[in-house]
């Protein structure tokens, strides 16, 4: 099986002036990413010269720095100058093979057809830039978008950003492709595509090359303004501190961030946890997991398979997507058909093509409002998002909206693994939202202070309470449940309360919506328990008016919303053992008491401390033999039925067991060699 992967060599990045070993070698010559103390002007040649060096790339916009190739001595000799700030090994990134379909499964054919197709309201393009491997500008499908004078190649700069692979000329056509009556359409097709080129024809890149490319579009954003979205379908898995300061990376990625430029990166394709994949991980980005869809539809049509990624599921997560707290939102990215080189087109998949899916929307969304802040296009894509119950989000998650399954290699699905149910991009909604939003004016926090996620509550005036502010001040905060309005409240503390009793037991959704004085929302919610109900209990043996004697096991069934805490099992008010999970039992041994009619009680308490109680009468004989008693029948080294107080005819495929009128047999066979 070929999985699609976004796997690069792990390297260790480190804020320090210190520099760690990088190789067991003595002295290998390696790149390194030198980083400048804030002001300072150091002569990057003549440090370089002086340790036999060689200057790759020169960084003004994102880094106050340079790479350079040299051995590690030399890079100790470097760290020493009083402006450097840092040095650190350059790392190797590698793009997220392949991915599938999707545009209009994130409903983006709607927002087209509604006049947002990436444009500004004045005509102009909104900018996509793709860092990858190259675009291959002339393809049918593209032509018309690519901008090949703002271009660049950070692996050969006397080169074009000419795609040598195949992989940044797939994710454009996603991004962007031309709606011009032939192929496919991208997610906005009237963005410009800027070809970046920081992965080689093998289909990595390091650090510095890929800080060349950031460099490079931050200085077309500050030259003229136009609204970009940066799309890198690449990353690596390593271990990095917090903060912008924990790689020259993430310097970088802070840097386009803070100057208003929106990056969108795949979070890997390892099947795990990405909190570790950047640059993804890092929170100034838009993390995008893999969603399958295989008919364009909301509606889920089965499972289907092929060799690349083997079987996936409609309407899941893609088995091979990684997952966790530190992805933002989903896209489709299984079999997704796009352009590629030598201008046709065909299927990939991967996290690889989720992304663009994301990066083409969040074009659209500039287009609809060009002033929207990179924090703000991510809330919108998140708020707007599709739910695994159909609804929208309208929050950062879609807790309280049911969950994804994730697809299964060998088919079937198995539950999301994080627990945490991501928003699938939904276009049409976002940009409806980003029309209407006011750049600049962010809109208010919002939080449910109780009850908590997961809370048990009960009673006719259950309160439900919120925090909330906003820039400009919070007009009202709405509470409901379930959807419905119960309340609302116009100052601090923002509070109302839920008469429980007028719902039915089990889960409910508890949402807090805070509206700031400029008419902008944002909604927070939890899920909740109701239990008004005591648990239902029922003793499932013995049954009333049963005989019994020895040592009976008495059970009961029982449950209640909230989770049953334990059961209590007595026997003529006397208590004979206690059971705190289900199947509930306890022992009771009945040699002890006089032949006769008893009574047999199961009390449940649920987590309320609410209780209820079942009892049955039945008859302790002693004379009747127990029925406990348990022996294994099969055939002996004679050839003969029987073992353990058991004996039987193997012709006749009779049994008896002495004392005893009736009894149940199962039987094993086992044949050997």
């Amino acid at each position: 099986m070929r999985r699609a992967l976004i796997v690069t060599a792990a390297v260790l990045l480190v804020s320090s002036v210190s520099v760690a070993a990088a190789s067991a070698k003595p002295n290998p010559e390696r790149s390194w990413i030198v980083t400048l103390a804030p002001g300072a002007k150091g002569n990057r040649k003549a440090m370089v010269d002086a340790v036999d060096g060689e200057v790759d790339h020169v960084f003004k916009k994102v880094l106050n720095g340079f790479s350079f190739r040299g051995t590690e001595a030399a890079a100790r000799a470097i760290a020493r100058n009083p402006a450097v700030q840092s040095v650190t090994p350059d790392g190797v990134m590698r793009i997220a093979e392949p991915a599938p379909d999707g545009i209009a499964r994130i409903a983006a054919s709607a927002a087209h057809a509604a006049g947002y197709v990436g444009e500004q309201p004045d005509g102009t393009p909104v900018r996509i830039a793709i860092v990858d491997t190259g675009i291959m500008a002339t393809h049918p499908d593209l032509a018309a978008n690519v901008d090949v004078d703002q271009g660049i190649n950070c692996i050969d700069q006397t080169k074009s950003p000419a795609d040598d692979h195949g992989h940044g000329t797939h994710v454009a056509g996603t991004a962007a492709a031309a709606l011009n009556g032939v192929g496919v359409v991208g997610g906005a097709p009237s963005a410009s595509l800027v070809a970046v080129k920081s992965i080689n024809a093998a289909g990595s890149g390091t650090d510095a090359e890929i800080i060349c490319g950031l460099d490079h579009i931050l200085a077309l954003y500050q030259a003229d303004g136009i609204p970009t979205v940066v799309n890198m379908s690449l990353g690596e898995a390593r271990a990095e501190g917090a903060g912008c300061d924990s790689s020259p990376l993430h310097q970088a990625i802070c840097r386009l961030e803070s100057a208003g430029i929106v990056v969108v990166a795949a979070i890997g394709n390892d099947s795990s946890d990405g909190s570790n994949f950047f640059p993804a991980a890092y929170p100034e980005t838009i993390a995008v997991s893999a969603f399958v869809d295989l008919d364009g539809t909301p509606a889920a049509t089965g499972c289907d398979f092929r060799i690349d990624v083997f079987f996936q599921c409609d309407e899941t997560l893609a088995s091979f997507s990684n997952y966790g707290s530190r992805v933002d939102v989903t896209a489709p990215g299984t079999w997704i058909t796009s352009t590629t080189l030598g201008g046709g087109y065909g299927d990939n998949s991967g996290t690889s093509m989720a992304s663009p899916h994301v990066a083409g929307v969040a074009a659209l969304l500039l287009g609809a409002n060009p002033g929207l802040l990179p924090g703000e296009v991510k809330d919108i894509l998140r708020d707007t998002g599709e739910c695994p119950d159909g609804s929208e989000a309208g929050a950062a998650t879609c807790a309280g909206h049911g969950q994804w399954q994730m697809s299964a290699f060998f088919g079937g699905t198995n539950p999301d693994p994080d627990g945490i149910p991501e928003p699938l991009v939904n276009a049409m909604r976002a940009v409806d939202a980003a029309a209407g939003a006011v750049p600049g004016d962010a809109r208010p926090t919002v939080a449910i202070a109780s009850p908590a996620g997961g809370a048990v509550v009960s009673g006719a005036a259950s309160p439900i309470t919120a925090t909330a502010t906003d820039d400009n001040g919070v007009s009202q905060v709405e509470f409901l449940v379930d959807g419905a309005s119960i309340g609302v409240d116009t100052s601090e503390p923002y509070e109302a309360t839920w008469d429980t009793t007028a719902a039915p037991d089990g889960p409910h959704t508890v949402a807090a919506t805070a509206t700031d004085t400029v008419g902008q929302t944002r909604t927070a919610q939890v899920e909740v328990v109701a239990d008004n109900a005591p648990p239902a209990v029922a003793i499932t043996s013995p049954v009333p008016g049963e005989a019994v004697s020895g040592t009976f096991t008495v059970t009961a069934d029982a449950s209640d919303p909230s989770g049953v805490a334990r059961v209590d099992f007595a026997v003529d008010g006397q208590a004979i053992g206690t059971d705190d999970a289900a199947p509930f039992s306890a022992a009771w041994d009945t040699t002890g008491l006089p032949d006769g009619p008893h009574a047999v009680t199961a009390t449940a308490v649920d987590n309320t401390g609410a209780q209820a109680s079942d009892q049955v009468s039945v008859t302790v004989d002693q004379s009747v033999p127990s029925h406990a008693a348990v022996g294994y029948l099969g055939f002996g080294s004679d050839g003969r039925w029987g073992q353990d107080g058991f004996s039987a005819s193997s012709a006749a495929k009779s049994f008896s067991w002495p004392g005893a009128d009736s009894f149940e047999v199962s039987i094993d066979v086992e044949v050997g060699a």
